[in-house]
């Protein structure tokens, strides 16, 4: 393909070429992709290339360079990083926090089924705790958690 013909032909198909372009790639990039597919296109076309049908092989060209500048800008976004100290931390107390939920649920498991009884009841079931006897063992099954925990 001669400079002339090659001239001829993004004269004639550069309007279409530009619309395409902005559907791809936005208006604010359309002329950009536009030149450089002019560009890879005569790159190509220089030599003793036939082109029989000359818009779909320039769209190709056009789509190739949006999805190019697309890419490349893509790629040029920043994700601001993770902060590791604080995650670190909230996994480190996620840990910690189920550690002692494991070691409260194993001293509930072990306690006299009395104590448990009244703990489960006051504490999950909202059932006040009346006399002398159901109050000490509420005191005693909430140390022995305590401590465990």
């Amino acid at each position: 393909m001669t400079g002339d013909e090659f001239t001829e032909l993004v004269t004639q198909h550069r309007r279409m070429l530009l619309a395409y372009a902005r559907q791809l790639a936005g208006r604010e990039r359309a002329e950009d992709v536009v030149q450089t597919a002019l560009m890879r296109a005569w790159r190509q076309a220089r030599g003793d290339l036939v082109v029989l049908v000359p818009v779909p092989w320039l769209r190709r060209i056009v789509h190739n360079a949006a999805m190019d500048a697309l890419n490349r800008d893509r790629a040029r976004t920043t994700v601001p990083l993770l902060d590791t100290d604080r995650a670190r931390d909230d996994v480190a107390q996620a840990v910690e926090t189920a550690d002692e939920l494991h070691r409260a649920l194993a001293a509930i498991a072990a306690l006299p089924a009395a104590q448990r009884d009244v703990l489960i009841a006051q504490a999950v079931h909202g059932v006040p705790v009346g006399g002398g006897a159901a109050r000490m063992l509420l005191y005693r099954a909430r140390r022995t958690v305590r401590a465990a925990a």
